[in-house]
């Protein structure tokens, strides 16, 4: 009884621990799309595409506003980008 217990905490811990690394995983690729529309933003700033790098600005605002709220250094990171794209944002 006490080894079945055993293993099926062993399970619950390994599938709960993949779960974790894929949610992680997933918010880590939005963190980089929002970085790559900041960058595409600015380079239309430049081109004087104001209402195109706008949009872009806050598809960038959004998806970083829909990472979870549980990872720390996504949030850190998301902060800074954030942070950076207040100052275009209406301009």
């Amino acid at each position: 009884l006490i080894i079945a217990l055993i293993l099926v905490s062993l399970a619950a811990f390994s599938f709960f621990g993949k779960e974790k690394e894929k949610e992680f995983s997933e918010s880590r690729q939005k963190l980089e799309e929002a970085r790559s529309k900041i960058i595409m933003a600015e380079s239309l700033l430049i081109l004087k595409e104001n209402e195109k790098s706008q949009a872009l600005f806050k598809e960038a605002w959004d998806t970083l506003q829909s990472l979870p709220k549980t990872n720390k250094i996504l949030r850190t990171e998301a902060s800074t980008l954030q942070e950076s794209i207040k100052k275009y944002l209406n301009q």
